[in-house]
């Protein structure tokens, strides 16, 4: 590469840009004719002058692409997506140059880390969030409108960093038909948002409350030891009032082999499992 007015010009471009110059060089060189010689520096000055202005527009759409998108990054833990650059009038191309330039890092399909930002905390999670409605800004969501989604299930135990429960896929509940291509996410769908108790924001995440988990993780029959696990842990915290939680487990007895036991028994039952574990 070579520098060119501020700017990187590949090789094959700067023999191009040679090869033109050096006849109009070479002709006001060996003419003796004043109007010659001035009519080539001419054409030559106006050669130059239009590789700087590209080299410097070039330059300049880039910085400015920088700045828009290091703002936007810094208030969504370092991530862009492209829909939101283009939503904010930074082109593919530009976004491509970045890249390439190791200015911007791709770490999903579409969504990128600044460079020098340090990697956020459940990078996968945010990322899957982030696609759900990829062109807006994350401090305009908080998962209560027809086009979000929430946090849930496993996933949300790891944000709220309850039990031990294994978490192999990234879970978020969905309203309506919003659908992922990804084969590491799973969407649980909801008629419609979650109701706005039953959602809590976490490290600029919204994210399943508590007792809200603890229904989603016995509805979809977890394990009943990682399930009483994080609701041991839970109420050692004082995230969870177990005998406002036991009213409603009794729905699930059948799910653990328990059918027609109360909910405070299938609450001991999980608790009991997870101290054997």
């Amino acid at each position: 590469m070579a520098s060119v007015c501020g700017g990187m010009v590949s090789e094959a471009g700067w023999d191009r840009l040679t090869s033109l110059l050096l006849p109009i060089r070479h002709a006001a060189a060996v003419t003796t004719s004043a109007p010659i010689v001035r009519l080539c520096g001419a054409m030559s000055a106006r050669m130059t002058a239009k590789v700087t202005y590209k080299c410097n527009n070039r330059c300049m759409k880039r910085v400015q692409a920088q700045a828009i998108l290091g703002e936007m990054a810094a208030s969504q833990h370092g991530l862009i997506t492209s829909a939101q650059a283009a939503a904010r009038g930074v082109d593919g191309v530009t976004l491509r140059r970045l890249r390439d330039a190791r200015l911007l890092e791709p770490v999903g399909r579409g969504v990128y880390l600044i460079s020098g930002a340090p990697a956020p905390t459940h990078l996968e999670i945010r990322i899957a969030w982030l696609r759900l409605d990829p062109a807006r800004p994350a401090w305009e969501r908080d998962g209560r409108e027809e086009k979000d989604g929430v946090v849930s299930h496993r996933s949300a135990c790891l944000l709220h960093q309850l039990g031990d429960i294994p978490a192999p896929n990234t879970e978020l509940t969905v309203p309506g038909r919003l659908t992922t291509r990804e084969p590491w996410v799973r969407l649980h769908r909801h008629d419609g948002p979650l109701p706005v108790d039953e959602i809590t924001m976490v490290d600029g995440l919204p994210v399943t409350t508590v007792d809200r988990t603890v229904l989603d993780l016995l509805r979809d029959h977890a394990d009943g030891g990682h399930a009483g696990g994080v609701i041991a842990e839970a109420e050692r915290r004082g995230l969870l009032d177990l005998r406002a939680l036991a009213h409603q487990l009794g729905q699930f007895g059948q799910r653990y082999a328990m059918a027609g036991v109360s909910g405070a028994e299938l609450l001991s039952t999980l608790t009991a499992e997870a101290e054997q574990r």
